[in-house]
């Protein structure tokens, strides 16, 4: 539609606007796309909101969203400028875009956070694959390394605070792990150690 909504929402039953009703799958259905968004020019769906999601999809059997446009993005993440890493607090599949400077990256939420151990977040590379891949060792500081931490705190090896330093009891918790999940124990997260920190749930 050239100047039309890019969704359209149709009750089956009469409400008041400060009483929605719940839907019923059984009786509705729930197996079609839960939003369709198109645009020829312009934003197919677009939500703001202060507090919450602007936009939320879900379906039972199907697409929770589904969104396409000819001439523009299909989803446009606005990016962070609040921050230059990611925060601790975050939903697994979270997505975030990070301003720094002209350039945004972009950071995906692996592991979610709870109690004392921050969310884990992976930045998403474009030339290679998203997981975590830098050997890291005692003495290392970063992101990374906070990341490794969180890991190792989820399963059940303390690292210590999470704090993005590398040090002595990262380092025990590394070996830990790495004798528990049977690999090469050397203290040291190389590609096979962040192999099974992601994989070994």
């Amino acid at each position: 539609m050239s100047r039309a909504p890019g969704v359209v929402g149709q009750s089956r039953i009469d409400f008041r606007f400060d009483t929605l009703p719940t839907g019923d799958s059984a009786k509705h259905g729930g197996s079609a796309i839960g939003v369709l968004g198109e645009s020829g020019s312009g934003a197919g769906v677009s939500g703001v909101s202060s507090e919450g999601a602007g936009v939320s999809g879900a379906s039972t059997n199907g697409h929770g969203g589904e969104f396409s446009s000819t001439r523009a993005a299909q989803i446009r993440l606005t990016p962070s400028r609040q921050t230059t890493v990611p925060p601790d607090t975050g939903q697994a599949g979270d997505l975030l875009a990070i301003q720094r400077g002209e350039f945004t990256t972009l950071w995906f939420c692996v592991l979610s956070q709870i109690d004392g151990r921050p969310a884990v977040w992976g930045k998403v590379h474009l030339d290679r694959p998203s997981s975590p891949s830098p050997t890291l060792e005692e003495g290392a500081q970063g992101q990374d390394v906070k990341n490794a931490q969180g890991l190792l705190a989820a399963h059940g090896h303390d690292p210590g605070p999470i704090d993005g330093i590398f040090g002595p009891q990262t380092a025990a918790a590394t070996r830990a792990f790495q004798e528990e999940a049977r690999i090469v124990v050397d203290g040291q997260i190389g590609p096979q150690t962040w192999n099974a920190l992601l994989n070994h749930f």
